[in-house]
């Protein structure tokens, strides 16, 4: 039986990011539709490092996860067929 490692403290710095883009894209609604920008400008100017931290945090996952795998293009197909 495999065990399974799971990094909460990722998960939750993966989320912020994602929260991070979100409210950089909404800001322009923000002063369309008068929700607090005042608070909003706060959180929305690092929004565009979310994009980052978030395919940082998919490079190390997808590293972390095909540690000791087969490689190369007929790999997938080997864990499919064994």
């Amino acid at each position: 039986m495999t065990t399974i490692k799971r990094y909460e403290a990722l998960q939750v710095l993966r989320a912020l990011a994602a929260l991070g883009v979100v409210a950089f894209h909404t800001e322009g609604n923000v002063g369309t539709y008068g929700w607090a920008p005042h608070l909003f400008q706060h959180v929305s100017r690092y929004g565009v490092i979310g994009v980052d931290v978030f395919f940082v945090i998919s490079g190390f996952v997808i590293a972390l996860v095909s540690h000791g795998e087969p490689r190369g293009l007929p790999a997938p197909f080997q864990t499919v067929i064994n």
